[in-house]
């Protein structure tokens, strides 16, 4: 019985150093490489900036309800473009980050998929299907309607065999432009708000006409006269 005892405790012993020396040589790896994860991931969007976004001097960041952008501006200080780098979580594989340009219309003139967990030959695709002179190609578009693949209603061409990828992209954009929307300082025309709480509730209000930015940060919405307000 004492030997049974004493063999269950150097087990345990044995276990125990093991997990101690594992727990230790993780830590030394995460500190080593640390840094240079966080210098390719800067690096990386960095180059995404300059894809997304016409030529421009220098960028600001900032979080608009704690979410990345960028504003880029010119030599002269004048606003060229905005980046939104947002995350959704609709991916075939997981969650897709995409950094999404608009200019200063609020079109989107670029967009580069920074992270995604998609099947390869299929919703890896992305990243150059809808890029201009890609079939969904959605360079240049309003984003005043909200993205929709064919299969829902809306003029954007799929991924082939990769729908759900392809909608988890389009929900990417649309999440890129209600940020984007809450950055200008002027009045925009969209059919849609999507508002979000301290929580991170979100409220959608439909047959918007316009949402305003005010001289205070608040903001004026107005409705179209046949809807009105359409809350969800």
């Amino acid at each position: 019985m004492a030997k049974k005892q004493s063999s269950l405790i150097n087990m345990v012993l044995t276990l125990f150093v093991i997990t101690v020396v594992a727990a230790v040589a993780l830590g030394f790896v995460y500190y080593f490489t640390q840094e240079p994860i966080a210098q390719v991931k800067e690096k990386k969007l960095n180059e995404g900036l300059m894809k997304v976004l016409p030529a421009f001097d220098h960028q600001v960041a900032e979080e608009v309800e704690g979410v990345p952008t960028y504003k880029a501006f010119d030599a002269n200080e004048q606003l060229v473009g905005t980046a939104v780098e947002v995350v959704t979580d609709k991916g075939f594989g997981g969650d897709v980050k995409v950094l999404v340009g608009f200019d200063t219309e609020g079109k989107i003139f670029g967009y580069t998929v920074l992270e995604h967990k998609e099947t390869a030959g299929l919703g890896s695709k992305m990243g150059d299907w809808f890029q201009e002179g890609g079939k969904g190609n959605v360079i240049g578009k309003d984003l005043s309607t909200p993205a929709k693949v064919k299969k829902d209603g809306g003029d954007v061409d799929a991924i082939t065999a990769a729908t759900i990828s392809s909608r988890a992209f389009c929900d990417a954009l649309n999440k890129a432009y209600a940020t984007y929307v809450n950055t200008v300082g002027s009045c925009v025309s969209t059919s849609m708000v999507i508002l979000t709480d301290e929580t991170g509730r979100c409220d959608t209000l439909k047959n918007v006409e316009t949402i305003c930015k005010t001289a205070n940060d608040s903001f004026t919405v107005t409705f179209k006269e046949e809807g009105g307000q359409d809350n969800e």
